[in-house]
C-alpha cells in the first residue's frame, strides 16, 4: 500500500505499467475488481485503440464485480473534508451572477485544483488514481484544449463552436477573478505535501504556485474531469464525482449499472446480464445529445441527435468517457 500513495513508484515507468501496478494491488487500497483487467480494443468506427476494462473471468449476472469504497470516490465531499474546502466558497458564487457558479463550472474547478495539488505532492493517497486515469487521459482529444484554429475545430458545426467558446470564455472569465483571490488567501493549503522551497512563511513561493495552477493548465485539468466525472446521489443529494478502475470502462450497452451505498459507503458496479471472460466491460453513458458529448469527450456516439438547449452539468448522465 505504501509504495503505490507515492509519487515516485510511477516515476520512469509508462502508462501501460502505471495501470497493471494498480490493478494488481488494487485490494490493497480496498478496492474490489479481482475479476478486472485492462487491455486494448480497436474502434473503428473512430479509427482508434482505447484502452479499456475486461473481464479477466465470467461475471455473473447480479454480481457486484467492482466496489470502490467512500474514500476513493473523489468529490465535492473529498474537497470539502480537505484544507482546500474554502475553494469551494467562492465570493462571487454568493450573488449567484457567474455563469460559472449555476452549470457546475465552478465545482470541477475546485476538484481540478485539488487534483492539481495532490498530483504534485510527494505522498497522496489519489496517487494511484492520478497517475493512471487522470495523467493517462488524452487531452488533445478534449475538444476544450483545441485551438479555434485548428482543423478539428474547424470541422464542427457552428453549433458546436458556440457552444465552445462560451465554455470556454466563462472558464477564463471566472478563473481571472477567482484564482489569484486563490493564490493570495490560500497559500499553505495550495503548498500542502508539495516538494517546493518553501519561502520564509513555509509555503511554497508564489512564482512556484502561480507556474503550478496555471491558467491553462487548470482549464486542461478542467477538461479532463469534465470527461471523466460521473453524475449520482451521493448521500442524499446527486453530485458529479470520479471514480478510480471503474472509470476503464468505455461507452457501450451490456447491462451494467451503479448505485452508491450510503450504507456500506460504497460504490457499487454490477450487471443485470452474465459477463462472459475475456470480454470488454462497457458502460452506457446515457442519450447524450451531439454537441453536449462532442464538448465534453471529444467524440459523439452514432445516432446522437444535436443539441438544442444550453449546455450545464449534466445532471442526466451517470458516466464519462473514452480514454
Amino acid at each position: 500500500m505504501a509504495d503505490l500513495v507515492l509519487r515516485g513508484t510511477y516515476e520512469q515507468t509508462n502508462l501501460d505499467q502505471r495501470w497493471r501496478t494498480v490493478i494488481d494491488h488494487a485490494s490493497a487500497l480496498g478496492i474490489r475488481a479481482a475479476k478486472v483487467g485492462v487491455s486494448q480494443f480497436y474502434y473503428p468506427q473512430i479509427n482508434r485503440t482505447l484502452r479499456g476494462a475486461i473481464a479477466l473471468e465470467p461475471i455473473a449476472a447480479g454480481e457486484e464485480f467492482i466496489v470502490v469504497p467512500e474514500k476513493y470516490v473523489l468529490s465535492d465531499l473529498t474537497v470539502g473534508n480537505s484544507s482546500l474546502a474554502p475553494v469551494l466558497e467562492s465570493p462571487l458564487c454568493k450573488s449567484n451572477s457567474f455563469a460559472a457558479c449555476r452549470d457546475g463550472t465552478q465545482l470541477l474547478l475546485a476538484m481540478a485544483v485539488f487534483i492539481t495539488r495532490e498530483g504534485a505532492r510527494s505522498t497522496s493517497l489519489w496517487m494511484p488514481f492520478i497517475k493512471t486515469s487522470i495523467d493517462g487521459h488524452d487531452i488533445e482529444g478534449l475538444p476544450l484544449t483545441w485551438p479555434t484554429n485548428s482543423t478539428r475545430f474547424a470541422s464542427e458545426s457552428d453549433h458546436f463552436k458556440q457552444l465552445t467558446n462560451s465554455r470556454v470564455e466563462r472558464l477564463k472569465s471566472y478563473l481571472a477573478l477567482e484564482l489569484p483571490r486563490i493564490l493570495h488567501s490560500f497559500p499553505a493549503a495550495l503548498s500542502e505535501g508539495l516538494p517546493c522551497l518553501k519561502d520564509t512563511t513555509g509555503n511554497c513561493s508564489s512564482a512556484y504556485l502561480t507556474t503550478l495552477y496555471d491558467v491553462n493548465k487548470l482549464i486542461a485539468m478542467f477538461a479532463v474531469v469534465s470527461a471523466r466525472y460521473w453524475f449520482l446521489e451521493l448521500y442524499g443529494e446527486a453530485r458529479p464525482f470520479l471514480a478510480p478502475i471503474a472509470d476503464l470502462m468505455n461507452f457501450g450497452q451490456m447491462g451494467v449499472r451503479v448505485r452508491f451505498s450510503d450504507a456500506r459507503k460504497q460504490l457499487i458496479f454490477y450487471t443485470l446480464k452474465p459477463i462472459p471472460a475475456n470480454t470488454e466491460i462497457l458502460f452506457h453513458y446515457g442519450d447524450i445529445c451531439r454537441e453536449k458529448s462532442m464538448l465534453a469527450y471529444g467524440f459523439a456516439p452514432a445516432g446522437s441527435t444535436p443539441c438544442r438547449r444550453s449546455l450545464q452539468l449534466s445532471k442526466t448522465r451517470v458516466r464519462k468517457p473514452l480514454k
